[in-house]
């Protein structure tokens, strides 16, 4: 297979109940120059079975297996590091995404050489598909002003799908620059992965509907955390922050 210009990477874990209504909604996209790369932490369901099956009908897909589960964030990486696309997304295995999502997300990045991601509109929907709620607003990420950005990310409310940008395109060289690392708490990793990708460049924003994020009981949530996750979250934030040489208004530091 030639090098793709996009890179998909799928990690799973014991993802049977929706990963076929995942595998086709990714394999269904208009835009077909991509890789499917699907790291399967060790399911110990229909996981393996279902992945091998759709490797043999679509040569996109590199699937690979670990020998033991080595945990979310390693699987998280391990896509990455194997991706070969210029530009590169995250694809949770009990998602959805329009038809639309990479024909409308590739030009924008193509257009604009120092943005670091492109996201859209999304929804989320429950685990039968059913619509609960729309998030238009991802366009306030978008400043020149990298200080700016992270400011309205860090005041972007977390019940309006702050973090959902991670499913985004991006530049996949832009994003190996940033260290992927364990914050605390750790359900926090991934929503400081965003905080660093906006002091590092900017985002460009679609208003369609392109992606849906299903919620499912295993889900985290920031509205169920303690005072003691809330308060180590916040100090995660300036941590960030302060890494990247950015001086905080003073109330903020």
């Amino acid at each position: 297979m030639s090098q793709p210009l996009v890179s998909i990477g799928l990690p799973v874990h014991n993802g049977e109940d929706y990963l076929c209504q995942a595998l086709d909604s990714l394999l269904d996209q208009q835009f077909d120059d991509f890789e499917l790369i699907i790291s399967d932490n060790a399911s110990t369901d229909r996981t393996a079975e279902i992945c091998e099956r759709y490797a043999r009908q679509d040569e996109r897909i590199r699937y690979i297996r670990q020998d033991s589960n080595y945990g979310a964030l390693y699987n998280f990486n391990r896509v990455l590091t194997l991706a070969r696309g210029t530009y590169f997304m995250w694809a949770a295995y009990d998602d959805l995404w329009d038809r639309q999502f990479l024909a409308t997300l590739v030009p924008l990045l193509e257009v604009c050489p120092h943005a670091i991601l492109a996201f859209g509109s999304c929804d989320r929907i429950d685990t039968t598909g059913k619509v609960k709620r729309i998030h238009r607003e991802y366009g306030r990420l978008s400043h020149p002003v990298r200080l700016v950005r992270a400011l309205r990310y860090i005041w972007f409310p977390e019940n309006e799908g702050r973090v959902m940008v991670i499913f985004g395109l991006w530049r996949t060289a832009l994003l190996r620059e940033i260290e992927v690392v364990h914050y605390d708490p750790p359900e926090s990793s991934d929503d400081m992965l965003v905080l660093k990708a906006l002091l590092k460049g900017n985002l460009v924003f679609s208003p369609l509907l392109l992606f849906h994020k299903r919620d499912v009981p295993t889900s985290s949530s920031f509205n169920r955390w303690g005072m003691s996750e809330k308060f180590a979250y916040y100090r995660s934030y300036r941590r960030v922050v302060a890494e990247s040489n950015i001086s905080l208004p003073e109330k903020f530091a």
